[in-house]
């Protein structure tokens, strides 16, 4: 007599197939899935660079408008516009301070200190007159967001790069 037995199921080499498939699929995405942190930050640090560059643009019109003065007040902050070699389109920093006031009062949304930033402020730093920047030009103000890399704003040229 012959027992009729349906297969109903993996067999045990189906199951080491099926496991081993799945080992090696997150074995390969893995490492994309656990370097989305560093994409996000770059992605936040392209946003606050954009904004920045906006807000530059919005400013510069402001300046435009008011007939362009030596320095221009926004929200109770002084933004100079000339420098020793003349008048700009864009704020120009004269030292650390002017860097942190020019972030400070056109991005909302993160705050750029001079020292001790936290993970959602921007350590600023004034860099002065690079060889890369035309004399004419203001010097560098560089924001830096904790490891994620940095802005660079040559001022009075309206200049944004990411870092």
């Amino acid at each position: 007599m012959e027992k009729d037995m349906k297969n109903k199921g993996f067999t045990l080499i189906e199951m080491v197939v099926v496991i081993v498939l799945l080992g090696i699929l997150a074995v390969t995405a893995a490492p994309r899935f656990l370097n989305l942190q560093d994409d996000a930050r770059d992605a936040v640090l392209k946003g606050y660079a954009g904004a920045l560059k906006g807000s530059l643009g919005i400013v510069s019109g402001k300046w435009m408008v008011a007939g362009e003065p030596s320095t221009l007040t926004i929200d109770g902050t002084e933004l100079s516009f000339v420098n020793d070699e003349g008048k700009f389109n864009f704020p120009v920093a004269a030292d650390t301070n002017d860097c942190v006031n020019i972030w400070n009062v056109l991005v909302d949304g993160v705050r750029s200190v001079k020292t001790d930033a936290s993970n959602d402020e921007l350590l600023t730093k004034y860099l002065g007159m690079s060889a890369q920047v035309e004399e004419v030009m203001g010097a560098t103000c560089q924001y830096a967001l904790s490891n994620a890399g940095s802005i660079l704003y040559v001022s009075g040229s309206g200049e944004v790069s990411v870092n």
